[in-house]
């Protein structure tokens, strides 16, 4: 399986033209939802948090947040998750992929 590092640290340079101040990603607590996506790359942003129930929105553009979905990205696609402020991460292949919900179902 390719691991598309270079398109998911694409999918993460664009963070700040997609998330517009003050734009925020809404995260589900009680599934993972897609909250960034390039069918172009092939890829997408994938977010869960266990903070309790309902919806939480979350600002993409914090230098913190930004820089863990970086390292993220170094692993590319597959098993590797990141949690940041109570919201786990994952990068997954776009919806064309068989292996998108799988993939999911660790985060």
């Amino acid at each position: 399986m390719s691991t598309k590092i270079s398109e998911c640290e694409r999918l993460v340079d664009r963070i700040d033209d997609e998330f517009i101040d003050p734009t925020k990603a809404q995260v589900e607590s009680t599934k993972p939802g897609k909250i960034m996506e390039s069918t172009a790359l092939g890829v997408a942003l994938w977010a869960h948090h266990t903070g309790g129930s309902g919806p939480i929105l979350v600002d993409m553009r914090m230098p913190g947040l930004k820089r863990e979905l970086k390292k993220l990205a170094g692993f590319g696609l597959g098993a590797h998750t990141t949690t940041y402020q109570g919201v786990t991460y994952k990068f997954v292949k776009t919806k064309n992929s068989s292996s998108t919900d799988s993939n999911l179902s660790s985060l």
